[in-house]
């Protein structure tokens, strides 16, 4: 089996596994390692070969990686909980409470400025940060 035969068969292969993954980051490979093969095909030696392919490869994933971050923009975490209305289970400490909320028990934490010295069943959520949220005792503005 010729050189340039491996190449073409390792794009393949590169292609195929990429089928399994969905991430384009093989395909990127396998397209980077096409110009070794061409090196190959022109009668270069092995180590212009890996050189061009190793520079393929770079530049594919380089492209993939801009493609990418401009396909899929950096998503802001969506707020959607903000305004929610939410039951006071228990209270932790003097800020801190266990909250029902969307059918089970999340922490939370009071506002600044905001007081449980006169403790009221609802609360409402002014902010999320990950699994942890925000409550007072109004509506967020």
């Amino acid at each position: 089996m010729s050189i340039l035969a491996w190449w073409l068969v390792t794009a393949l292969v590169l292609a195929g596994l990429e089928m399994a993954t969905g991430t384009f980051y093989l395909l990127a490979l396998s397209v980077g390692i096409l110009p070794g093969a061409l090196v190959a095909w022109l009668g270069g030696d092995l180590a212009l070969q890996l050189i061009v392919a190793a520079i393929g490869c770079l530049v594919s994933l380089g492209v993939i990686r801009h493609w990418k971050s401009r396909l899929i923009p950096l998503q802001t975490q969506r707020d959607d909980d903000r305004g929610q209305r939410v039951q006071v289970e228990s209270w932790i400490d003097a800020t801190h409470a266990r909250i029902h909320y969307r059918g089970t028990q999340w922490d939370a934490e009071l506002a600044t400025g905001e007081s449980n010295a006169e403790p009221t069943q609802y609360y409402y959520i002014t902010a999320r940060n990950g699994t942890h949220f925000t409550i007072s005792r109004g509506t967020p503005d």
